[in-house]
């Protein structure tokens, strides 16, 4: 039997799309679509993954010997569940990738997905999302986007990150429409090392309206009093937190 046969027997025995053996292998849906058609060869790396995973010997899964053994339950072992809403953990050499899905789902989307893998960007997609990428409405990953974000790139309405794009952004690195809070910030309002915005503040500030506090100087009550002057806030709270700090420094 042809290696591309005997692959596409095998995943189709185990239940699995091309998408989620592209998963465990780590590499792309494409890639295993290349192999079944013959177009393309996998390296060693993978071959091996390949035979780990459906415990095979490297001869019996390129076709040079015969496979007689007894049709392998992917089900045993912990090696492979078919159902989508399951835990899935793989234990291959030197590779490693859990998914766990919820079965409740919300708008056909499960409520909670995790993914991760050692190799690749195993995506994530829920309302709840964690993994090497992940995507939803609270969403936690290496690169996140969601309404609430929190990654080492992270694109969200509420952003947190190394990187942090968003409509408030919190991070090493923050970018928001509205506000960004950072060692650089870069936003509306802009408070951290190196701030820039329409209102800034930081110990380097740039702006229609900076306050550059510098080294060793005081953020007193009259700068309060201009950021809120600055930012056109004249609620009662922000009125009496004035009224607290015009006699207490802040540092």
């Amino acid at each position: 039997m042809e290696f591309q046969e005997q692959l596409y027997r095998l995943r189709k025995q185990a239940g699995l799309s091309q998408e989620e053996l592209s998963h465990i292998i780590g590499v792309s849906r494409q890639a295993v679509q290349k192999w079944e058609a013959g177009s393309a060869r996998p390296d060693l790396d993978n071959l091996i993954a390949l035979a780990s995973h459906f415990k095979l010997s490297l001869d019996q899964l390129v076709g040079l010997t015969e496979n007689h053994s007894s049709p392998i339950s992917f089900a045993q072992n912990g090696y492979y569940s078919p159902s989508k809403t399951s835990n899935s953990i793989y234990f291959i050499p030197c590779r490693w990738h859990y998914e766990y899905k919820s079965k409740c789902t919300l708008w056909g989307v499960p409520i909670l997905h995790i993914h991760f893998a050692d190799r690749g960007l195993a995506r994530a997609t829920g309302i709840f999302a964690i993994g090497n990428s992940s995507f939803g409405l609270v969403s936690l990953g290496g690169i996140s986007v969601g309404l609430f974000s929190l990654g080492g790139l992270s694109l969200g309405v509420l952003s947190f990150g190394g990187i942090a794009l968003g409509a408030m952004a919190w991070g090493g690195c923050a970018i928001g429409v509205l506000a960004a809070f950072g060692g650089l910030a870069v936003g509306n309002v802009a408070m951290g090392g190196c701030a820039v915005g329409d209102v800034a503040i930081g110990s380097k500030a740039v702006g229609d309206t900076a306050f550059s506090l510098g080294e060793g100087i005081h953020a007193t009550a009259q700068i309060w009093n201009e950021f809120c002057h600055a930012v056109q806030v004249r609620g009662f709270g922000y009125q009496l937190l004035s009224y607290i700090l015009s006699h207490v420094k802040l540092f």
